[in-house]
């Protein structure tokens, strides 16, 4: 039997898989593979649907998986990972149970040690301190606080209050309408953020986060670092690069007079009528299923240099893991997206916000016109806000063979 490290494959048929202190992607092979994840919020990749497997828990916490991959055993492993890239909490799966009372430090009892703290069905405060804390908040509309450590905050049911802290934490809604923060502003960590069901509301924080709506109708914010954000089901809106409500605090992350928000970000709609708005950086937008609008509000969040790229627009085969691959282009389908343009002024030094005039291909004649041009598979739409008739800013759609017309932008 093969023990191996973190971050690790199973090669052989019967392998000990071991992660270590940080957070991990452990994979196994066919055979009883033994896998535990240590410290850190790891995840298990599987290599078909959840649907395909057959899951219960053990004493201990232990998971038992059987499928494809063969009958493996799970310890300490906080995520499965399915083979479209989906997310799911261990704690979410059927036969799950919170950990038993005995040996927990409940309530307000937080130590700078590893602590479990666990609510009531009452509303609850709890907040970890210094340690890789376990936080459930269980029934009632909670407020969780992981603070310092790589912590693992479970909301439960109600609309609950979810804040990370410093360190990579783990945060999952569970039900209701929840509101879950990585970190507060000046801290920063690789933290997973699950709204889980209900309309919730995610911010990243600092840090290379990974934020997933799940179900409901959400709105995602990246913040600072090159985060990925998927809105899963249900109508969302995802922003790169921007601090939410928060505005009044972001003096506190500003270095030398300039927001620190140049991060490329990758943003996943899923299935739904979703707005994508990349932020500042060249980001990568795929709206997935729906009729999705793909916003870029003024000229410093899609450069001549550093554009956003936008994937399935108006509902191609291609994939945002196609693309980073390189692979293919696509052609259109049937769905209504459109790229909204209508926050940028189209003609500088004017008293108002002015429209953009679309001219389809035609090179540019006047100032406040919209136009796009199509080469090697890719498109490039630019816009010109000024006399000197060369475009400032410029939006990468990966399509070919599409006639783009007024109707498929807001101006």
């Amino acid at each position: 039997m093969a023990l191996l490290a973190g971050n690790a494959r199973a090669i052989w048929a019967a392998d000990t898989v071991a992660g270590t202190a940080n957070a991990d992607t452990l994979t196994g092979t066919s055979g009883a593979d033994a896998v535990n994840g240590l410290g850190g919020v790891d995840r298990f990749v599987l290599t078909s649907d959840i649907s395909a497997y057959a899951m219960t828990f053990g004493s201990g916490g232990s998971l038992f998986i059987s499928g494809p991959d063969g009958a493996d055993t799970l310890t300490g492993v906080e995520l499965v990972q399915t083979s479209s890239g989906s997310l799911i909490s261990v704690a979410s799966l059927a036969g799950f149970s919170e950990p038993s009372v005995s040996g927990l430090t409940v309530g307000p009892g937080a130590t700078s040690a590893a602590d479990y703290l666990l609510g009531t069905s009452a509303v609850d405060w709890i907040g970890g301190a210094g340690g890789n804390d376990t936080i459930y908040g269980l029934a009632g509309a909670d407020a969780l606080f992981g603070q310092s450590g790589d912590d693992v905050l479970l909301a439960g049911a109600d609309n609950d209050t979810l804040e990370g802290g410093a360190g990579n934490d783990l945060l999952f809604g569970g039900t209701g309408d929840d509101r879950l923060n990585g970190d507060a502003i000046g801290q920063s960590g690789a933290d997973t953020l699950l709204g889980e069901t209900g309309d919730d509301w995610l911010d990243g924080g600092g840090g290379a986060d990974f934020l997933d709506g799940g179900s409901g109708n959400d709105t995602l914010y990246a913040g600072f670092g090159a985060d990925t954000l998927r809105g899963g089901a249900g109508d969302d809106v995802l922003f790169g690069d921007v601090y939410s409500d928060r505005a009044h605090e972001i003096a506190v992350a500003m270095s030398g007079g300039a927001p620190l928000l140049s991060q490329d970000d990758v943003l996943l709609g899923g299935s739904g009528n979703d707005t994508l708005i990349g932020g500042v950086g060249s980001d990568l937008l795929d709206g997935g299923l729906g009729n999705d609008v793909f916003s870029v509000r003024n000229l410093n969040e899609s450069t001549l240099t550093a554009p956003d790229v936008i994937v399935n627009f108006n509902g191609p085969t291609i994939t945002a893991a196609a693309l980073l691959g390189n692979v293919s282009y696509a052609t259109p389908g049937a769905e209504a997206d459109r790229i909204d343009v209508s926050e940028i002024d189209a003609i500088s030094g004017t008293t108002v916000n002015d429209g953009f005039s679309f001219i389809g291909t035609a090179a540019f004649s006047a100032a406040g016109q919209l136009r796009y041009e199509t080469a090697n598979g890719v498109t490039m739409i630019e816009g010109n806000v000024n006399a000197d008739l060369a475009a400032d800013f410029r939006i990468q759609v990966d399509i070919a063979n599409y006639e783009f017309s007024y109707f498929d932008f807001v101006l």
